[in-house]
């Protein structure tokens, strides 16, 4: 059986060719899936909780994906209606004294997020 000889550099060119391909498709999967999970969550967002009103905090609830040369990243939030968040998830004091009503409407959804990105990511890299 005859020995064929491959140089070290040989090997190392074709790992790292793999690799490149491999982490360009990983790198457009991770951004597709939170793409994906970051627009499933802000409609979840928006149908969660139990508080009536007027509706502009629900219609102010957005996702903002932000992709940077190693990195993607979302952000869900209400926009100028954001420190209203904190008060309505954890209630707080009612000027003539007693509290308001707390709506645990946000850490149920946001406990399933990284399950959420780990499923759609296996989804997309079979």
């Amino acid at each position: 059986m005859p020995i064929s000889k491959i140089s070290p550099l040989m090997v190392q060119q074709t790992i790292n060719q793999y690799l490149d391909e491999f982490g360009d498709e990983a790198r457009e999967a991770a951004e597709t899936a939170v793409r994906n999970v970051a627009k499933d969550v802000t409609k979840d967002l928006k149908k969660a909780g139990a508080f009536g009103g007027t509706g502009d905090y629900r219609k102010a609830i957005k996702n903002e994906v932000t992709v940077k040369r190693l990195r993607v990243s979302a952000e869900i939030g209400a926009g100028k209606w954001g420190g209203l968040t904190h008060l309505l998830e954890f209630g707080h004091a009612k000027q003539n004294g007693g509290r308001t009503t707390a709506f645990n409407f946000v850490k149920p959804i946001n406990d399933t997020v990284e399950q959420r990105f780990m499923k759609e990511m296996e989804a997309l890299l079979k």
